[in-house]
């Protein structure tokens, strides 16, 4: 009965041992492995994803329960897939093993519809079977689509009267912002951008999502240069009466052709104004930028004859024998004519 007993407590230890160095082999061998552990060069233009899959090789072995599931859990911009086809792709996916071990590929793409940017640093977490969790990090981007340079030109180019020029813009402008000279992006204003000052200035259009196009060149002309002499003729007025003159000339600077202004009247092509009294006359040169040059000429009048040495013989006999003698001349201007009894 002894020997029975102590036969049988050898037995149970031996199961006991043989229990846990089996279990503590299996603890001890539970393992996920992935290869390789990073992935990177997710890729694709904005509103053209997602990006192409990569993938990476998941191994376990030693795995508890002996059949169980393996979850893949997505980042918050990546996505994971166990066949590859687009519609399985999601958050997290589960996947069974069986026999302790699990060798299978995971296939993981950049989701869609994530705005221009980097999007590195990410993991896809591996877990189950329990074992230690396993992670893939994940890196890439978004690009930028290709945002149209704005077609621009300047309507209004300065004159001497209004020295700065009108930029617009004739290439679509919905849904974009501009930024003209590097200045916030804005909406662009109507009727484009008034009061730029001469010189060369830069256009560039801004999308929503806050994608650039390529630099717009566009200049606004200097101020032109306007007339700055012109060559007068004056007859003057005579014997107090409004028959004096000018004559226009020759205009030196500004940009042909001129128009003519005398005494604030309406500018014309006219170069000569007759009819005029003695006095100050303003004159006004107006160019094709409208720009003006102003100048004044005085006409005299030159006063007449004042006096005449007149010597008279009488008639003689009831005849028409008198005559008359003209001297000379006070004041007026030689040469001088007569008429008598006219």
């Amino acid at each position: 009965m002894e020997i029975f007993c102590r036969h049988s407590i050898y037995r149970v230890i031996l199961i006991l041992v043989s229990v846990l160095i089996f279990w503590g082999g299996a603890l001890q061998g539970q393992t996920l492995s992935v290869n390789p552990t990073a992935l990177s060069g997710f890729t694709y233009i904005e509103n053209a994803g997602p990006s192409d899959s990569q993938s990476y090789r998941l191994s376990g072995n030693g795995l508890t329960p002996v059949s169980g599931n393996i979850t893949f859990t997505g980042s918050l911009n990546y996505e994971v897939s166990a066949s590859n086809q687009l519609v399985d792709f999601g958050n997290t996916v589960t996947i069974s093993y069986s026999g302790g071990v699990i060798d299978t590929v995971v296939f993981v793409h950049l989701k869609a519809g994530l705005i221009p940017g980097n999007y590195n640093g990410e993991f896809i977490v591996n877990t189950g079977g329990g074992a230690s969790a396993v992670t893939v990090t994940c890196s890439g981007n978004v690009t930028c689509a290709l945002v149209v340079a704005p077609i621009a030109s300047v309507t209004i180019q300065p004159t001497c009267t209004q020295p700065t020029g009108t930029i617009i813009i004739t290439s679509p402008t919905t849904g974009l912002t501009f930024s003209l000279d590097g200045t916030a992006y804005a909406a662009y204003p109507p009727g484009g951008y008034t009061l730029v000052p001469p010189g060369p200035h830069t256009l560039t259009a801004q999308n929503a999502s806050n994608c650039v196009s390529a630099v717009t060149n566009v200049t606004v002309n200097p101020v032109p240069n306007g007339p700055t002499a012109i060559v007068i003729n004056s007859a003057n007025a005579t014997c107090g009466l409004s028959n004096g003159s000018i004559t226009l000339g020759a205009v030196t600077g500004g940009t042909a052709p001129y128009t003519y202004s005398v005494d604030a009247s309406a500018f014309t092509a006219s170069t000569s104004y007759l009819g005029l009294a003695a006095g100050l006359h303003s004159i006004q040169v107006r160019d094709a930028n409208l720009c003006n040059f102003s100048t004044n000429v005085t006409i005299t009048n030159v006063n007449g004859p004042t006096a005449i040495v007149v010597t008279p013989a009488n008639a003689t006999c009831g005849l028409s024998n008198g005559s008359i003698t003209l001297g000379a001349v006070t004041g007026g201007t030689p040469p001088y004519t007569y008429s008598v009894d006219a």
